[in-house]
């Protein structure tokens, strides 16, 4: 599969279908609408043959790593807080109960920060290419279509009806995606 983008926009559209018939369909309705055969791939065997242009990155970032992170960072922050306001406390007791809810605040607001990270950052909890192999191994079939932005999103908006159980976009080359949960 050929592409004629620039590497900056170029991006993938992944979308994941659970048999072969729908995905066909799915093609289908895109070549109806008139995207070209080149910016379509239906992946039934191998992702890294029949569409080598997505790639993932090495380190997935999830919901829960994202929000132990965040959590150790401002926890450290909260003590380092706490441990300041310390040298200032009039009794040693004071100044180890400072230090203690510093790091406490800061990891339940570093946590709470993870979280919203996950939500805001479509990049977390996405497929490897590994899973998405094993997806195709599993039974499922996948159809890829590159193009800029607008066409990947206007792709996806013409196979929106047809049932899938998941899409994400991929900007190639750049290893940055953002997921469009499943639709019923």
């Amino acid at each position: 599969m050929a592409s004629n983008q620039s590497t900056s926009d170029a991006k993938a559209l992944v979308t994941i279908f659970d048999n072969l018939e729908t995905a066909k369909q799915a093609v289908e309705k895109l070549h109806d609408a008139g995207f070209p055969t080149e910016k379509i791939e239906l992946v039934t065997h191998s992702i890294e043959e029949e569409a080598p242009e997505v790639t993932t990155p090495k380190v997935h970032e999830t919901t829960a790593t994202s929000m132990v992170d965040n959590a150790a960072k401002w926890s450290g922050l909260g003590a380092a807080t706490g441990l300041l306001a310390a040298v200032f406390a009039p009794f040693p007791g004071v100044g180890l109960a400072m230090i203690f809810m510093g790091g406490l605040t800061g990891a339940v607001v570093g946590g709470i920060a993870g979280l919203q990270h996950s939500l805001d950052d479509d990049s977390v909890d996405l497929p490897s290419l590994k899973e998405y192999q094993q997806l195709v191994k599993d039974g499922e079939s996948l159809v890829v279509v590159l193009g800029s932005h607008d066409e990947v999103m206007r792709a996806e908006g013409i196979i929106k009806h047809t049932y899938d159980l998941a899409s994400h976009i991929h900007k190639l080359h750049g290893h940055e995606f953002h997921e469009h949960p499943s639709r019923e």
